[in-house]
């Protein structure tokens, strides 16, 4: 209720001039007040009775509402979008067989998306199979991103011939802030196969900088990521894929599959403002000197 009045008073058109009229009384008694704070730390508040101290919260309240708000607007943009899946099958036994599909994200709407591709070829006493699947589900807000891919490969040759099968599930979400921001990151990268890759990379697209990135290496492998910290004003690029390729060239080879996935959980959250921090500060030192006051009387 306070605080709500005196924003109110703070439209009258006056208001500036009240408020340096009332604190030039009270000029003397500020800076009496926090040199002694500064020298002696809460044993302010003993020689404080009620009514100064009230006069002296009240005039740090006109001080800080008189003050122009600092331009910290703390606004996430999103920039640009490129979320896609991608397949490819390849399979020749003697007569050539191909068949490919994508999909891709036209806007920050959902993604939910799963595409196959599957080439036989059959010319006795050679045969060729092969296939590629990509799936992804992500969602892109301002304060919270989430993401999964996953990709599959199958490859199959009996006597000689080609069978190829490809996969990519592929995330990218740019975004600008224009103030300091707290992050957090969720993640795991998995891939099995000779030729599969799966990563989590965010990067400073302004310098080029990565912040964290995991899962560069191409094999078979186990990844996760539990991290957070501060991002400058700026502008960031968030990676994520997973690709998967997998070949029988040549004399034959088993039936095998290979694949790769991604799990994302990317969430920003502001960082408070100065003046935020003053009142909150503020507001601690009342209830420190309401305690050790509350103890005094007990006593």
């Amino acid at each position: 209720m306070i605080v709500s009045r005196l924003y109110a008073n703070r439209m009258a058109p006056d208001f500036q001039g009240v408020t340096m009229r009332r604190l030039t009384s009270y000029q003397s008694e500020l800076v009496a007040q926090f040199r002694t704070i500064l020298a002696g730390g809460p044993k302010i508040f003993r020689g404080c009775n009620p009514m100064r101290c009230w006069q002296l919260l009240s005039a740090i309240l006109f001080v800080y509402l008189s003050i122009p708000a600092p331009v910290y607007s703390q606004i996430v943009t999103m920039d640009a979008q490129s979320r896609s899946v991608i397949t490819a099958a390849t399979a020749n036994a003697g007569a050539l067989f191909t068949d490919d599909d994508m999909d891709s994200a036209a806007n920050f709407d959902p993604f939910n998306s799963l595409v196959m591709s599957t080439a036989i070829s059959n010319n006795d006493p050679n045969f060729a199979s092969a296939s590629g699947e990509a799936l992804q589900n992500s969602t892109i807000g301002l304060f919270l991103v989430e993401a999964t891919g996953e990709t599959n490969a199958f490859a199959s040759l009996t006597g000689t011939g080609t069978a190829i099968g490809e996969a990519l599930s592929d995330f990218s979400y740019t975004f600008t802030i224009d103030s300091l921001f707290f992050f957090t990151v969720l993640g795991a990268v998995d891939r099995f196969g000779p030729v599969s890759d799966a990563g989590i990379e965010l990067v400073n697209t302004d310098t080029m900088a990565p912040v964290f990135a995991i899962g560069e290496s191409v094999g078979y492998a186990s990844t996760s990521i539990n991290t957070n910290g501060i991002l400058d004003a700026g502008t960031y690029e968030l990676i994520a894929f997973a690709d998967t390729v997998h070949q029988h060239f040549g004399g034959g080879g088993d039936p095998t599959t290979a694949g790769a996935e991604f799990e994302l959980s990317f969430t920003l959250t502001p960082v408070p403002e100065p003046s935020t921090l003053v009142v909150t500060a503020l507001a601690l030192l009342g209830l420190l000197a309401h305690g050790h006051g509350h103890r005094r009387r007990r006593a």
